[in-house]
């Protein structure tokens, strides 16, 4: 038995396509009462496929599967057996399912390999369909059921994959079992496209296959004992000669000159001009104390007088190093200006005003999702459908350009990979159940749900 309690089984490999089409099924269920058949080749994943919409069903559905020899022996008896197995009771099917076509309940029976049932148990199945409100019917072939049958039905084909989704359906379940990924590494991508035709039961067939087979695990070949001796050997030379040279090398390397670079700050101000100048000037005094010590050589006064006009011209020498004029100075700082290379790096570039305003934009679903908390907890909206694609939301939000009061809103199912459309709002229910009824010609086929705007959001997803 199949509920969309009990179902775990873990996601392998689904496609957007095979999921676009789980989406239009979730739309059909609850807004039309024409059967659903889904049909596709044998091994085309309709089983998976069917597991997938049983995760993704609405926990207020009632989702049960029906076997078909069981269907086979008694339509009714079957259904209630399916239900009583899910809500573990025993009461009466009737009964059961009149009031939940009264409460607008959705019961989704499951029935897969169609083609095994006569014309009259399908017939039968149609029958209460009719009759009870309340249930839907989702069947599942792989052989064409005719004319009278299909034409009844909501068909949607199970298409197999091509050959590049055939090669990324083998690596992933290889990755998820664990496989050795080596037994792939010699098939070509053409030849099991060919063997499997697309269909994920073959694959998983010809990867069963391939991992059991003798010959291809015999023909991974094993190192060499020989060669993994003589590589050890090989290491143990090198390594025996580095420590004997590294070790008792007493090289000194010389390092080289350090580059050092002033900041930006001392630059500008001229500091650095500055410091240079003093430090010059200090050796011009050592050597002027130097060069203008007098020599004890004959009179005394002519010693003096001969030091006297030494340091004087000494003095004359050194005016342009003790006061430099400015213009040099000047000339000077320009000189050492940073390049516009060390100015980047010292001043970081001011942010691009664009490109700060891009990042603040919001999104379409940041901008609906203001607008629904804006409004009052009390009042009403339309829930129309939902998906799980935000891109399909807002690709059929732009097919109802004439319609401006859609929104819609990332929802707490599936943890948060849902995307639900709502419509309008109203100040209480009963306004919102007229305008249900009363909904613009672009949204006259849907069956919308009427709920309030606390409801929604409790359900957000952020």
């Amino acid at each position: 038995m199949v509920t969309n309690q009990d179902s775990q089984q873990p996601i392998l490999f689904f496609t957007q396509e095979r999921q676009q089409r789980l989406d239009l099924i979730m739309h059909l269920i609850p807004n039309s009462r024409q059967p659903v058949l889904l049909r596709g080749p044998d091994a085309a994943g309709k089983s998976f496929f069917i597991g997938q919409f049983v995760k993704q069903a609405p926990k207020e559905w009632l989702v049960c599967a029906l076997e078909a020899d069981e269907l086979l022996v008694s339509v009714l008896d079957s259904i209630e057996l399916a239900v009583n197995t899910v809500q573990q009771t025993d009461k009466a099917i009737h009964s059961r399912l009149s009031a939940w076509s009264d409460q607008e309940k959705v019961v989704v029976a499951l029935i897969e390999d169609a083609q095994l049932l006569g014309s009259e148990c399908v017939e039968q199945l149609f029958q209460l369909r009719q009759e009870y409100s309340c249930l839907r019917l989702l069947i599942t072939s792989s052989e064409n059921l005719g004319d009278d049958v299909e034409g009844r039905c909501q068909l949607i084909d199970l298409e197999p994959f091509t050959q590049k989704q055939t090669i990324e359906y083998a690596k992933t379940r290889v990755s998820s079992k664990g496989l050795n990924f080596v037994n792939l590494a010699g098939v070509d991508d053409v030849v099991l496209f060919i063997e499997t035709g697309g269909l994920p039961g073959r694959i998983n067939d010809v990867l069963d296959q391939m991992q059991k087979n003798p010959l291809r695990d015999g023909a991974i070949k094993k190192p060499s004992n020989k060669l993994f001796i003589m590589s050890v050997v090989v290491v143990s030379i090198v390594l025996a000669v580095f420590l004997t040279y590294g070790l008792w090398s007493e090289d000194v390397v010389d390092e080289g000159p350090v580059l050092a670079i002033p900041l930006e700050k001392d630059l500008a101000s001229g500091e650095h001009i500055k410091k240079t100048h003093q430090a010059e000037l200090v050796k011009a005094q050592e050597s002027a104390n130097v060069l203008t010590k007098p020599v004890i050589v004959g009179n005394k006064d002519n010693r003096a007088e001969e030091g006297v006009v030494k340091e004087e011209e000494i003095t004359k020498s050194l005016a342009p190093l003790i006061e430099p004029s400015l213009p040099v100075i000047e000339k000077a700082v320009k000189q050492v200006s940073p390049p516009d290379a060390v100015k980047s790096i010292i001043t970081p570039p001011e942010p691009d005003v664009k490109v700060v305003e891009k990042l603040i934009k919001k999104t379409p679903l940041a901008l609906h999702l203001e607008w629904i908390k804006a409004q009052s907890p009390t009042s009403y909206t339309l829930q129309l459908m939902g998906a799980s694609e935000e891109k399909s939301i807002r690709q059929y939000i732009a097919s109802k350009k004439d319609v401006v009061e859609l929104r819609y809103f990332r929802h707490k199912r599936n943890n948060g990979a849902w995307y639900t459309v709502i419509y309008g709002t109203y100040a209480d229910k009963t306004s919102a159940e007229v305008a249900a009824k009363s909904l613009p010609p672009q949204l006259k086929n849907i069956k919308p749900w009427v709920r309030s705007i606390e409801s929604v959001n409790k359900d957000l997803f952020q």
